[in-house]
């Protein structure tokens, strides 16, 4: 792959927007590698193997021999105008690169989520006594509550006795914020997914959102999916992973905090919920047991860790990571069952339509749990034109007159297909007769595949076969997972009372479109009720409310995990769900 002579070192310049950056690339490694390692970010949501066309960079000057992936993905004209696949692109002398706006910064994503009850947070008034009593055991009171060290430094500053009273801040086993009069003082809600990052600061005294962010998660350069994620920390990347996590969470916190006015010493809790492997790449913990059978999480229970270790920064209180049930049920999916109030539903089930498809049903008396890998497509990945959920996205479409009417993200131009996007056309595509109930296109009106929209550069927006093939695969995964799911509790559609359906994806997808590929049975439609982000839901309720950790530790004992790969029903619907219905 290379000639360099020993010493010697490629120059690459790197125009990004206004920043123009000189970085030097090592011997055996791809361009897509040297541009991470001087922590520029491009999405490679196949893990870097050639397929998604995502991590495109512009060869502005020098030579870089195209692959084959760079003649399959650009064409020759794309070939001779400079595009390049960063992830097959190997420097082997100086060059000039630009990198083209990926809209990724833009990322719309759905933090809805309903307030849940009201806080337990309210500042507790503590008369304060000039005798010999320790100020510390005066503010702990009858309960002897325990002090965290930023509240007893607060206490000790009351010596001065130039207050009568003091407010604490707390719950019933700890004392995080002392203060002489009334303030706000502030928890933080994070939501850790394979995609994005949603952050909450959270007002605890009135339970309000002061603020919060969405923003994608950077380790989708090392893939979009946990399969790949596992891979990569498996190889070697398991604490570069982690710096890109922490550092992205730390910095979208503190901006939070700046923007609302809230200082480091006004926030005095935090939790975190998000699935299996996103947890184990945080906690920096081996993800060795997790790509293979029996699956083997290093861990799910409940754990408390200094902010400082895992964000840095001026906050110095404890970070609750949230338990999760399985190595592909993560607590992203026990922060949504604690929101949408599953474990006292009857018949009734929750779904993450996503990468890793999580299910669980609430039948009996008890909570059953599953997940179905139905791979990105549903969030633009492995899809010739997908995107995330960025301004320009196709959102949804119609089919009038011989061509599709669109929806983008922002009302612009459209620059690619987002996930919801991606089911309405399929779905306008089988009503209309373009698209076959087998996945073939009709050759006289699609033959090489279906024309959606152009660029204002004039490229053509396609959903091609290919594409078509991952849309069956990933709705036939979510479907059949449902279907084995209440056959295993001898349930029928018919008996489901409600479907709560979690995440920004489901949040946006029109219904009628799911229906019509096959992706939720149509007995279903009228029982969706959208819970929107449940995970940071969850997360906040965590914080806010009275009860929530015991409420959390009986959904956990109330769970237990179905396994789809042992169980014949499921492949069997996998097989048959691959069509589309007719």
């Amino acid at each position: 792959m290379s000639d360099i002579a020993e010493g010697l070192r490629p120059q690459v310049i790197v125009l990004s927007g206004e920043k123009r950056l000189t970085i030097e690339a090592e011997p055996e490694e791809t361009l897509l590698q040297t541009l991470r390692r001087a922590g520029f970010y491009l999405p490679a949501i196949c893990g870097g193997h050639g397929r998604c066309g995502k991590c495109e960079v512009k060869l502005e000057a020098g030579a870089l021999t195209p692959s084959e992936d760079d003649r399959r993905c650009f064409g020759a004209d794309g070939v001779q105008a400079g595009r390049r696949l960063a992830c097959t692109a190997y420097p082997l002398e100086d060059m000039t690169i630009s990198l083209p706006e990926n809209g990724e910064e833009g990322f719309v994503a759905v933090n809805y989520f309903q307030s849940t009850g009201g806080p337990y947070w309210e500042p507790a008034p503590v008369a304060i006594a000039d005798n010999a009593v320790p100020l510390a055991r005066q503010i702990a009171g009858a309960d002897s509550r325990a002090l965290t060290l930023s509240a007893l430094r607060q206490c000790a500053e009351l010596a001065d006795f130039e207050t009568e009273t003091a407010y604490v801040y707390g719950d019933r086993e700890r004392v995080l914020y002392v203060s002489r009069a009334e303030m706000t003082v502030c928890g933080v809600a994070v939501d850790l997914g394979t995609t994005t990052v949603s952050i909450a600061l959270v007002d605890l005294a009135k339970g309000g959102i002061v603020r919060d962010t969405t923003f994608v998660n950077k380790q989708r350069a090392y893939g979009a999916d946990v399969i790949s994620r596992i891979t990569r920390a498996n190889e070697g990347r398991l604490a570069e992973m982690g710096d890109v996590i922490r550092a992205q969470i730390g910095e979208g916190i503190a901006a939070l905090c700046a923007d609302a006015g809230v200082p480091p010493e006004r926030v005095v809790t935090a939790a975190v919920a998000g699935n299996t492997t996103m947890i184990h790449l945080l906690l920096g913990l081996s993800c060795a047991g997790l790509g293979h059978a029996p699956f083997t999480p290093g861990a799910l229970d409940l754990v408390s860790v200094p902010y400082r270790e895992l964000f840095g920064g001026d906050i110095a209180c404890s970070v609750d990571i949230l338990p999760g049930l399985a190595a592909y049920v993560g607590s992203d999916i026990t922060a949504g069952i604690l929101y949408s109030g599953l474990h006292k539903a009857r018949n009734s089930l929750l779904i993450d339509i996503g990468t890793n498809g999580e299910i669980a049903l609430a039948a009996g008396g008890r909570l059953t749990f599953t997940s179905t890998a139905a791979g990105p497509a549903f969030e633009g990945g492995n899809i010739l034109w997908g995107t995330g959920s960025i301004p320009g996205a196709i959102s949804g479409a119609s089919y009038e007159d011989g061509a599709f009417l669109v929806q983008t993200i922002g009302g612009g131009s459209p620059t690619g297909i987002c996930g919801s996007g991606v089911i309405d056309i399929t779905g306008e595509a089988l009503r209309h007769g373009l698209l076959k109930a087998n996945g073939k296109l009709d050759k006289e009106r699609a033959a090489d595949g279906l024309l959606i929209a152009k660029t204002d550069e004039g490229q053509d927006i396609l959903l091609s076969k290919r594409d078509i093939r991952e849309i069956q695969l990933a709705k036939s995964a979510i479907r059949s997972g449902l279907d084995a799911l209440l056959h295993n509790a001898g349930l029928a559609y018919d008996d489901v009372e409600k479907l709560f359906v979690a995440g920004s994806f489901g949040y946006r997808i029109n219904y009628e479109s799911a229906v019509a590929i096959g992706l939720i049975p149509p007995e279903l439609k009228p029982k969706v009720s959208l819970v929107g982000n449940s995970s940071l839901g969850g997360a906040v309720k965590y914080l806010l409310e009275a009860g929530s950790k015991a409420e959390m530790a009986d959904i956990l004992a109330l769970a237990s995990e179905y396994h789809l790969q042992k169980d014949s029903y499921f492949s069997d619907a996998f097989m048959n769900n691959i069509h589309f219905p007719k």
